[in-house]
């Protein structure tokens, strides 16, 4: 019952508002059924923002952010074609408005590269990530965590590769890095000790992963 009064407040709010402001109901009532576990029903909602936004501001960071978002539902829901088409619609407008030295773009990067990590495009999803990496390391030096993150993006796609050489000392560059920002009892450093842990697993160096697994 409370589910249903949820959303039928949000229906009833965004008949009474301008012609203007539905793209903003609609993303809150799209928010609104992903809380709720209804993706389909958020996805519907996200496109309607998207045509409302698409008469006058689909060049806008707005639209951008709302296609992230559809495509992020359309990857829970393994719709990765969708997903790809969003994402990429995302990344294209945020390099019109900000250019592909930043951190948004760094992101969107992310965002497929991870995509094409799941349907395994391994090619597509690294030179992403590297991109990622490349930006990070020009905006905020080696010493940030969006830095570290992406040094273990790469990492990732070696590992899945079985290249464990090339993955360990991205690795090991990720974990030093977030102990020098965030210490040891973090869980960023921890998640770094538990990659380094499953790598020597795999590379049959079980005294190493000794230390590193936790």
């Amino acid at each position: 019952m409370k589910k249903l009064l949820i959303i039928l407040s949000f229906l009833f709010s965004t008949s009474l508002v301008s012609y203007s402001q539905l793209w903003s109901h609609y993303v809150d009532s799209a928010k609104t059924y992903s809380d709720l576990g209804n993706i389909d029903k958020a996805t519907e909602f996200y496109a309607r923002a998207k045509q409302e936004l698409e008469k006058d501001s689909s060049q806008s960071n707005t639209y951008a952010n709302i296609c992230k978002w559809q495509a992020d539902l359309y990857n829970e829901l393994n719709k990765y074609d969708k997903a790809e088409q969003s994402y990429l619609q995302s990344r294209r407008i945020i390099e019109k408005i900000y250019g592909k030295e930043n951190n948004e773009y760094a992101a969107s990067c992310t965002d497929l590269g991870h995509l094409y990590r799941t349907i395994n495009k391994n090619a597509e999803a690294q030179e992403l990530f590297f991109k990622a990496k490349n930006i990070h390391e020009k905006i905020a030096g080696k010493e940030s965590l969006d830095y570290a993150l992406s040094c273990n993006d790469v990492a990732d796609i070696y590992y899945d590769l079985g290249q464990y050489d090339k993955a360990e000392p991205l690795y090991i560059e990720a974990k030093n890095t977030r102990r020098k920002v965030s210490g040891e009892l973090s869980r960023d450093y921890a998640s770094s000790c538990n990659f380094l842990g499953r790598l020597y697993v795999a590379m049959a160096k079980y005294k190493n992963s000794e230390s590193f697994i936790q």
